[in-house]
């Protein structure tokens, strides 16, 4: 199992590779969209964790990028933002999950877990945007709303 981690805030990754070690997963950390992108072209990644909001590149370009490299690759995408557009988008890209921030181990242990077994990636939702704003709460329990 190897992971990629799509995150400028370093309290994001630094979770992450504390969690991503006690599960003995193979890892690589980058803070930028470029970095993803070039890490994709030369590596190859059984899943993807990626921010929406990123400092160089948005993250729903970095996913289309990916699709374009890696088209089978699940990517789980990760937002602190209420913005159900960016959302939908990512979902529509392919986008296999979202994380709101913050989260907690157990969600990326389920991920990597589902991940690992074909059947359990079979079963990873598929969320329509509908299905947000029926079933997903942010975290400050407001809804998502749409972006202008």
């Amino acid at each position: 199992m190897r992971v990629l981690v799509v995150d400028d805030a370093k309290i994001i990754r630094d979770a992450f590779e504390r969690i991503l070690d006690i599960k003995k997963v193979k890892h690589r950390l980058v803070e930028s969209g470029k970095e993803a992108i070039d890490k994709v072209k030369g590596e190859y990644f059984n899943l993807i964790f990626l921010d929406i909001v990123l400092p160089d590149i948005d993250g729903t370009e970095v996913l289309r990028a990916i699709r374009e490299i890696s088209p089978d690759t699940p990517v789980v995408m990760m937002t602190g933002y209420p913005v159900e557009a960016k959302i939908r988008d990512a979902i529509e890209l392919g986008a296999v999950e979202y994380l709101f921030k913050p989260f907690n181990a157990e969600d990326i242990f389920r991920l990597i877990d589902e991940v690992s077994n074909e059947e359990g990636l079979k079963a990873l939702p598929r969320l329509t945007s509908q299905q947000i704003r029926r079933t997903r709460n942010y975290p400050s329990g407001e809804k998502a709303k749409e972006a202008d």
